[in-house]
């Protein structure tokens, strides 16, 4: 009795104190009423998984920057959260869930004079620097391939990768995936997608390489380059 009371003064101190999540037997969908955008993947026993699943089954849908200047295609639309990275430059980002189940981010890469307007060379742009990025704060890329895909009559170059990353002071293995769209006159427009994996690394390959055919439905507002006020 005395410990009760002494954890109901200790909420009240803090402003209060949420229930526990009571957790599902494993293989039990999520109670509906427990998916939120903070909580996708809801009081399943697993959540991690359950969200996964929640992006790989959900219907596509579109979020786009403060400006609407784009529109980026996302599983579950309304569950994602608008972001933004510290030494960064992007123009959007946005997180699945606050444990970051996923994240995906749109960059505005500027082209060279004289590069081909082409999904490729937008890719190559891109890689340059963001490559380094990621070894800079301790992460890394590998297994990388390519394949093709299409936006409206321009091929794409779709590429995807294992990876580690650090969020917020955690480290993270992930599957990632990005294409570039030769959008403006003298820039791109570069979508990409993370997608943790924990221990559910065929469950995130299969969320990933569900980015690679969803690639095509982005959509740019504006035909001049975006920007971020």
């Amino acid at each position: 009795m005395f410990v009760s009371r002494l954890f109901l003064i200790f909420c009240a101190f803090l402003g209060g104190c949420s229930a526990p999540i009571v957790r599902l037997p494993p293989d039990t969908p999520p109670a509906p009423e427990t998916v939120t955008r903070k909580q996708p993947g809801g009081n399943a026993h697993d959540p991690h998984q359950a969200a996964l699943t929640r992006l790989l089954d959900a219907e596509w849908g579109w979020r786009s920057d403060r400006d609407a200047q784009a529109r980026f295609p996302l599983p579950d639309r309304k569950n994602w959260t608008r972001i933004r990275f510290a030494f960064v430059k992007h123009l959007v980002a946005f997180k699945y869930g606050e444990d970051y189940h996923a994240v995906s981010a749109g960059f505005v890469v500027p082209l060279k004079e004289g590069d081909p307007q082409t999904s490729a060379q937008c890719v190559a742009r891109f890689e340059e620097n963001a490559l380094e990025q990621v070894e800079f704060f301790g992460g890394k890329i590998s297994e990388r391939s390519s394949q093709k895909g299409q936006w409206g009559e321009t091929e794409l170059l779709l590429q995807k990768a294992h990876g580690s990353i650090n969020i917020l002071f955690r480290h993270y293995d992930v599957s990632v995936a990005w294409t570039g769209y030769p959008a403006y006159p003298s820039s791109c427009m570069v979508y990409a997608v993370v997608v943790v994996r924990d221990d559910q690394q065929a469950l995130a390959d299969a969320v990933r390489d569900r980015w690679m055919t969803g690639f095509g439905a982005f959509q740019s507002l504006t035909s001049t380059e975006p920007y971020r006020h």
